[in-house]
Order: C-alpha cells, then sequence, then structure tokens
C-alpha cells in the first residue's frame, strides 16, 4: 500500500505507468474478508481504494490487478477443511490463529463452515480478485528459482523447523512472479511487472536471500 501511494507517477500525473500484477497470499486474502481482525481489514481496505483509484482514474496508464496463485487457493481450501475438522470433532482452535477463531466462531457444523468459505469465495469475486490464470510457467527455465539445493541452503540459513514443502511452495511463487518479470527484479515497483502481496515472515525473509535475490542478505 505504502509503494503504491508514495510513487512518483501516481503522485504527479495521477496513475500507474504500467500493468501490474499483485498476488495475494492467503493470509492477506482473509484480511480482505475481515477474517484477521479489524485492524487488518481496514489497512486491506485503504489498500484496495487506492487500488480502485488507479484503475478508475480515467487517465491513460496501466492497470492494477489483484489475483491469487493456485497454491493459494489450495491452502485456504486446506484451511476451512481444517476448520471443519475442528467444529465436527468440538476441538479447541489455537488462539493464535486469528482467522482460524474467526471462521470457527459460530458454527456449529460442517455446513456453517462450508458457508462461510462460500460467502469468502464470493466476497473476493466481487472485488475481483481471481485466481491465477493457468500459464506454462516453466516453458523457459532461465526464470525459474526453483532447486533442491537452493531449498537445502534455505533450511540452513533459516531453522525455523519448516518443512521442505514450504519452502518448494515460496520459491514457486517467486518462479511464477519472475517469469511475469522476464526476469527483471530491479525495476521500481512502478515498473516490475508483478508482485507478490505477503504477510508471511518467512516469505518475506526467503525473498531477500542471496541464494534467491542477488546483493540479498
Amino acid at each position: 500500500y505504502t509503494g503504491i501511494r508514495y510513487s512518483p507517477d501516481l503522485g504527479s500525473l495521477g496513475s500507474w505507468p504500467s500493468d501490474l500484477k499483485v498476488f495475494l497470499d492467503t493470509e492477506i486474502l482473509f484480511s480482505a474478508a475481515g477474517l484477521n481482525g479489524q485492524l487488518y481489514k481496514k489497512l486491506f481496505d485503504d489498500f484496495y481504494g487506492l487500488v480502485r483509484e488507479v484503475n478508475t482514474g480515467g487517465r491513460r496508464g496501466g492497470k492494477i490487478e489483484l489475483c491469487y496463485f493456485r497454491e493459494a487457493a489450495d491452502e485456504l481450501d486446506r484451511f476451512f477443511h481444517a476448520a471443519e475438522e475442528i467444529v465436527h470433532w468440538n476441538k479447541q482452535p489455537d488462539p493464535s490463529k486469528t482467522a482460524m477463531m474467526s471462521i470457527v466462531n459460530g458454527c456449529k457444523s460442517r455446513s456453517d463452515v462450508a458457508a462461510k468459505k462460500a460467502s469468502v469465495l464470493d466476497l473476493l469475486r466481487r472485488l475481483r480478485i481471481e485466481v491465477e490464470r493457468q500459464v506454462d510457467y516453466y516453458a523457459d527455465p532461465s526464470y525459474n528459482i526453483e532447486s533442491a539445493e537452493i531449498i537445502k541452503k534455505l533450511m540452513q540459513r533459516f531453522n525455523h523447523g519448516v518443512e521442505e514443502e514450504k519452502y518448494a511452495s515460496i520459491l514457486r511463487a517467486f518462479t511464477k512472479v519472475n517469469v511475469i518479470r522476464r526476469g527483471e527484479s530491479m525495476e521500481g515497483l512502478e515498473r516490475v511487472r508483478a508482485i507478490l502481496l505477503t504477510a508471511n515472515g518467512l516469505t518475506r525473509q526467503v525473498a531477500f536471500a542471496s541464494e534467491v535475490f542477488p546483493g540479498g542478505g
């Protein structure tokens, strides 16, 4: 939000200079639906309002498209399935997971959770936040960031007790962004073509690791 808000082009011209895809991770999707509390809902609404301002400004320029990767859609499915299990077996959800607490609150059956999921997906559609269109991201291997060697180095570097698949998932998202950017990552926010907007601390750390981003630490 801050990066877009204080873009020189937006400030001086009232428009965005080129098309930009903003891929939202699962936590941002939950914030859009108000499942992470009012503070994060307000932050998302401010961001969304600015995107609408850019897209309906009436001046020549690019558009900002909000979307999410197939992996985020799958993670959302798994999250709601876990919520169904919690409600069905009358388990106690982890109180540190605000979105889960919000989902199971007031639910008495699996169908109640399914109704909340349908409501979230309907909201995303109304906000025109769509799951990514199918593209062959591996047609040109030169943009591929994923490898078993990089995953091993990242696991050694961060040592968060996170399973290998989590690192693989992060790198898949980075590969997709890199393909859309055609390998150009040194441009300003106004011209990078695509970004991943995430609330995940590990994803942000990996993004600037030297194994992933040249010049990173």
